[in-house]
């Protein structure tokens, strides 16, 4: 099946959106490998929470430049070249990461890790767009977003099997020699062959920069980012240092808090194609905002709940989020836009809600920082009523 089915219904898009799925799963593994890993890596190279939380820094922006630079590319070997491209080159770079011995070569290779894997989402989101009729792209993006819940899911428990017998290397080594070989596999059979993407030209992204709805929706991303990847990359180094759990206690319970975002992106989906887009984003906002802060307000069985109930709703943005996307920008926009978007999204939800909520750790007020998380998403609210339905370009 090929990204040239343009409006396929739904259900005969299935067999293609699975196999893309499976692509965005190895590259939302690889974007947060270090999370379960992360109390490990602190102990073998002698480095701080505030340390630990700015690795995510280098990550994210290496992610931005990635995702920015994937029309440049994109419109050369087409989407199906730089999903698989994006796929091996990331797993090629976590397998050399395992072999690091300072803190520097780690950053300096975490960068490098995020810009091959950021090439992949505007590409992604690009095939399915081109493949699933308009009326399904809820439902069709949420299918794709279960990808990003599996992988938390799946992250932790991956972590502690290798950390049964082996270091936090040893699992970055395991995963990069799996996501270079599928990515051979996507190459020969997947979605996106004959689709091509657009370079961010000056007139296209100043164009994009003017109107209102690339600053909602950068803003949008970035928190629902920190939110749910953010909130994510911490949380195991936060339950263990500030709660008294063990490793394994705390990766056990990231990982099962993240079983309900398998059904809840699908719910998210459903519910943007029945109640529309602003009420959808409404119910996220409200309800993630309370639970995020709750992590720096509770203890004991309350923090468990929130951990619970939190990793629920967390999930729930995407599919509004870029089915608000991909109406606001039309056409060879709408990648630019995505690229664009994502940038922001990276630097904002992988890269400073870390790196913020590792300084609030080290400076002695680790739960103060998801609290202010929470506010940033209840600013979010008022933000909705300037959100139109139709392209912006």
């Amino acid at each position: 099946m090929d990204a040239t089915m343009n409006g396929v219904d739904f259900r005969k898009a299935i067999p293609a959106l699975i196999l893309l799925t499976g692509m965005f799963l190895l590259n939302f593994m690889t974007r947060v490998a270090l999370s379960p890993l992360l109390s490990e890596l602190e102990a073998d190279l002698a480095i701080s929470h505030a340390e630990a939380g700015r690795l995510f820094l280098f990550l994210a922006l290496g992610v931005s430049l990635g995702s920015f630079s994937n029309g440049m590319v994109s419109r050369r070997i087409a989407h199906r070249a730089t999903i698989a491209a994006s796929a091996f080159m990331a797993g090629i770079m976590l397998t050399a990461l395992s072999f690091a011995r300072s803190y520097a070569l780690l950053s300096g290779g975490l960068f490098v890790l995020g810009l091959c894997a950021g090439l992949y989402f505007p590409s992604g989101l690009a095939a399915i767009t081109a493949t699933v009729r308009k009326p399904d792209w809820g439902k069709a993006i949420g299918v794709h977003d279960t990808a990003a819940s599996l992988s938390f899911v799946l992250i932790p428990l991956f972590a502690e099997l290798i950390l049964l017998a082996g270091t936090w290397r040893d699992a970055l080594w395991v995963l990069g020699a799996v996501q270079a070989a599928v990515a051979v596999v996507y190459f020969r059979k997947g979605l996106g062959r004959e689709s091509f993407g657009a370079s961010p030209r000056p007139s296209v992204l100043a164009a994009i920069l003017r109107t209102r709805q690339f600053w909602l929706l950068s803003f949008f991303f970035g928190i629902a980012a920190g939110s749910s990847l953010g909130s994510f990359n911490m949380l195991p180094l936060y339950l263990t240092t500030e709660h008294g759990f063990a490793r394994e206690t705390a990766n056990t319970l990231v990982s099962a808090a993240r079983v309900s975002g398998l059904f809840m992106t699908l719910v998210a989906g459903y519910l943007t194609d029945r109640l529309g887009v602003k009420a959808a984003l409404r119910l996220y906002f409200a309800a993630c905002a309370v639970l995020t802060a709750l992590y720096g307000l509770t203890s004991g069985p309350l923090l468990i709940a929130s951990l619970f109930l939190q990793s629920a709703v967390a999930t729930c943005f995407f599919a509004p989020g870029f089915t608000a996307l991909s109406r606001a920008f039309a056409g060879p926009a709408q990648n630019v836009a995505t690229s664009v978007i994502g940038l922001g999204a990276a630097i904002i939800g992988q890269g400073l809600v870390p790196t913020m909520l590792g300084a609030a750790g080290s400076a002695g007020h680790f739960g103060l920082g998801f609290v202010v998380l929470g506010f940033l998403l209840l600013a979010c609210l008022p933000m909705l009523k300037l959100l139109r339905d139709e392209s912006a370009v």
